[in-house]
C-alpha cells in the first residue's frame, strides 16, 4: 500500500525505496530483498486491479462494434474503486514522467491485456492494428 500511494502521488520519478519503506515502517533493505529494484516494486505496486483472464470475456460479449464501450465502462469502474484509482494515478503520473516506467507499463499491457485480446478477437493483422 505503500508503494501504491508513493506512485500514486509522486509517481515513478518522484517515489523512493527510502519514502516508500519509511511509509510502510520497514528497512529499506527489506524493500530490496523482497523487490530488488524500485523498477520491480513499481511493477509489483501497480500491478492491475482485475484479473484479464475474468476482464476478457466480459470484454468479448456482444457486438465487436460496442468493444470500445465496454472497455470504457471497464476503466471507469476502476477508476471509481478507490484502490483501483490509487493504481491508475501511480500509472498515469509515472508513465508520463518516467520514459522507464512508461515502457514498463506499456510492456504490462500489452502483455496482459492487448495480447490476449487481440488473441481472442482473431482478427487478420491484428498485431498492426
Amino acid at each position: 500500500a505503500a508503494a501504491r500511494e508513493a506512485f500514486a502521488s509522486a509517481g515513478f520519478d518522484g517515489a523512493t525505496i527510502r519514502g516508500i519503506a519509511r511509509a510502510a515502517a520497514v528497512d529499506p533493505a527489506l524493500v530490496h530483498h523482497y523487490f530488488g529494484s524500485k523498477e520491480r516494486l513499481f511493477v509489483a505496486a501497480t500491478d492491475l486491479p482485475m484479473d484479464p483472464e475474468v476482464m476478457l470475456p466480459a470484454l468479448l460479449a456482444g457486438p465487436r462494434d460496442e468493444l470500445g464501450r465496454r472497455l470504457a465502462t471497464l476503466f471507469f469502474s476502476i477508476w471509481d474503486d478507490p484502490h483501483g484509482r490509487t493504481v491508475l494515478l501511480g500509472i498515469l503520473r509515472s508513465a508520463v514522467s518516467d520514459p522507464r516506467a512508461a515502457a514498463m507499463i506499456r510492456a504490462i499491457v500489452v502483455e496482459r491485456i492487448v495480447g490476449p485480446l487481440v488473441a481472442a478477437l482473431g482478427s487478420p493483422d491484428a498485431k498492426l492494428r
